[in-house]
């Protein structure tokens, strides 16, 4: 997701542990936190959530394979395998990009046809880490927090049914006022 831009106002992230590897989110205020995915994970490295098509998707150090899925449906399909080493993926259209610690290069994937289309290699060879896509506005849509902080003392963070105020820790001595109007 670009810098201010969100999905129904959720988080997504991936949880490393090599035990127990999993896909989760939460509303941006950290409520209704469940795990998407938990099964067939190896070290699930890069996360993007393409909000065209409202796919989740993944590139998997440990399994070495590309996965995408509907977060609504909970469906779940492979776009590539064979991978070497991915850590960071973004998507702009029907494009998924990952960078390659291996190849020491960015790798443009068709996401229907799971087929390289391009490789970008730096100069000078090194590990790329992270890789984003910046688009020119965000999308439309109602933004709670958008116009006098929500309503809110100090930190309003948006939910899909409205926004969470919260505070500072020190509260106490600055006149914060926490509430949820959902």
């Amino acid at each position: 997701m670009s810098p201010g831009c969100s999905h129904n106002s959720n988080l997504y992230w991936t949880d490393w542990n090599r035990e127990a590897p999993k896909i989760e989110t939460s509303y941006m205020d950290g409520s209704n936190r469940r795990v998407l995915v938990k099964d067939d994970l190896g070290l699930p490295n890069g996360l993007t959530f393409d909000r065209r098509s409202s796919l989740l998707c993944w590139a998997d150090a440990g399994t070495h394979m590309m996965e995408c899925m509907n977060v609504a449906r909970g469906d779940r399909r492979k776009v590539t395998d064979g991978m070497r080493y991915p850590f960071a993926v973004t998507s702009l259209g029907n494009t998924i990009y990952y960078t390659d610690w291996q190849r020491d290069a960015l790798v443009a994937v068709d996401r229907h046809t799971g087929k390289e289309t391009d490789q970008f290699q730096p100069q000078k060879q090194t590990k790329l880490y992270g890789v984003a896509v910046a688009y020119a506005e965000c999308p439309s849509g109602q933004n709670y927090c958008s116009v006098n902080n929500g309503g809110c003392t100090h930190l309003c963070l948006a939910t899909p049914a409205g926004r969470s105020c919260r505070c500072p820790s020190n509260a106490a001595t600055v006149g914060c006022v926490e509430r949820d109007d959902q």
